[in-house]
Order: structure tokens, then C-alpha cells, then sequence
């Protein structure tokens, strides 16, 4: 999904910031910052592609099911 999302807005507004993790999105739970799928700061805004990790459990976004079950409840 993200790389779709990435190939289509980027025929348009070419390549993307290698920013992922802009200063802004520091924060005392998460001090390397939140990570933007894709970021264009020169226009102001960033891209939050919908990712698996969004759907079902996976070991790899979430050390359990209740820290999943708690992100969902975050953004939802």
C-alpha cells in the first residue's frame, strides 16, 4: 500500500523528504519521534498510509494484544 501511495504522489511532487522522523513528532513515550510513511515538508504536509500493523496483530509493531488492542483504541 505504501509504496503504491509513494509511486502515484510522487509523479506528481517527486521524490519525498528522507525525513521520517521530524523533530515535532518527539515525544517523552516516543523520543526518536512518531515516523511519517510520507513526508513533504516543503508543502506542508505528510502521508499516513493505512498499514497492516493498523488491522491485526503483528510481533513486529506490537510486543502483545493488549498493546495492539490499546493502539487501536488510539486511533480510532
Amino acid at each position: 500500500r505504501q509504496e503504491l501511495c509513494k509511486e502515484i504522489v510522487m509523479k506528481l511532487l517527486g521524490l519525498p523528504s528522507d525525513i521520517h522522523r521530524p523533530y515535532f513528532l518527539k515525544t517523552y513515550d516516543h523520543p526518536l519521534g512518531l515516523e511519517l510513511d510520507i513526508y513533504y515538508p516543503q508543502y506542508g504536509f505528510a502521508i499516513e498510509v493505512q498499514g497492516i500493523q493498523h488491522e491485526c496483530f503483528h510481533a513486529f509493531f506490537h510486543k502483545n494484544q493488549n498493546n495492539f488492542e490499546n493502539n487501536l483504541h488510539k486511533i480510532n
